[in-house]
């Protein structure tokens, strides 16, 4: 990281632990992976890379072909994958909203997006996001959610 060997990157190299920029659908720095892109080109991809969300990258784009438009430039830096789902309704004022669902009940193509990640041979961690259930409910939605991983 010659010349950028600095900040969260620079901590994380030195305890030989990467740092992974996540896509979040919405207003945020790096909602989209060609941004991110540009803020990490510098750096060594050993050490700083990508935490692909693919409900965020479906939600970003409207469609599911968005998923795969966002990972092709992630994959040669996916470090870890947060797996979420969200389907689309309709808030008060008639404007589209993306809501939280459990794995499988959504908008992402999760047989095509394991696929793509058996392809590249991705082992690296999973991390399930629980935003659809509140806190009671956490034990056995995340029972579910590891069950259809599991069957994919």
């Amino acid at each position: 990281m010659a010349g950028r060997d600095r900040g969260t990157a620079a901590l994380g190299r030195s305890a030989a632990m990467a740092l992974c920029l996540r896509n979040v659908a919405g207003d945020n720095v790096g909602s989209a992976v060609w941004d991110t892109n540009l803020i990490i080109r510098g750096l060594e991809p050993q050490w700083v890379g990508y935490d692909f969300d693919p409900g965020s990258a479906a939600a970003a784009g409207g469609c599911g072909r968005m998923v795969w438009v966002a990972l092709a430039p992630a994959l040669p830096r996916l470090k870890m994958v947060t797996l979420n789902d969200f389907t689309w309704t309709r808030d008060a004022s008639g404007a589209w909203k993306a809501i939280p669902c459990p794995l499988g009940e959504g908008m992402v193509d999760w047989p095509r997006f394991f696929d793509a990640l058996a392809r590249v041979k991705f082992t690296g961690p999973l991390s399930l996001e629980m935003a659809y259930r509140g806190p009671s409910e956490r034990v056995g939605a995340i029972g579910r959610d590891l069950e259809f991983c599991a069957s994919k």
